[in-house]
């Protein structure tokens, strides 16, 4: 369930730091450190680098945000 105010915005993963943590960037370049929501947590997603998910971020604090889902090429297509 998503939070009250929050942003969802796609970003690129990056960099794995940890099991539960990577480092990932935003299309404007900003870098954000992205964790898995407690639903992937459970039921895990492969992810790799240069795969694009979908980030709930809170408006509040941009360094960080919570990975929802694994976004399809064709979600991120922008031509």
């Amino acid at each position: 369930m998503a939070r009250l105010g929050a942003v969802h915005i796609a970003a690129q993963l990056s960099l794995k730091r940890n099991e539960a943590l990577w480092s990932a960037s935003f299309s404007n370049g900003h870098k954000v450190n992205a964790f898995f929501c407690p639903e992937l947590k459970r039921d895990p997603v492969q992810l790799r680098q240069g795969d694009w998910v979908l980030l709930e971020v809170s408006p509040f604090d941009l360094s960080e945000g919570c990975i929802l889902r694994k976004l399809s090429k064709s979600d991120n297509d922008e031509s």
